[in-house]
């Protein structure tokens, strides 16, 4: 494959980890989302003194914590991807511009 072609390749992985990032990113945007909405009605039910319904709210924002923590992890393993990515470019550009 020609220096040109891996520099095509290059540049399609890294369009695809940047489609891959934003998704990731708007999903753990939408549980930040509904982290907070928890949040309000754990509030809520804390001020109204259902101890039942704090419990669940308990559970059900540790499991979005979690999930949103997931999605953290992957998108910083996602930009180091994209970053060796980058590294990779740079270096096949100074290769055809040394040829």
């Amino acid at each position: 494959m020609s220096i040109n072609q891996q520099i095509a390749v290059l540049r399609q992985e890294m369009a695809q980890l940047q489609q891959k990032i934003a998704k990731e990113k708007a999903q753990r945007d939408d549980l930040l989302r509904q982290e907070a909405s928890l949040q309000q009605q754990y509030d809520q039910a804390k001020a109204d003194g259902d101890s039942d319904k704090m419990k669940e709210l308990i559970e059900k924002i540790r499991n979005v914590s979690q999930i949103k923590s997931h999605f953290d992890y992957s998108i910083k393993i996602d930009n180091a991807a994209y970053a060796s990515k980058v590294d990779e470019l740079n270096k096949k550009s100074a290769e055809t511009h040394s040829l």
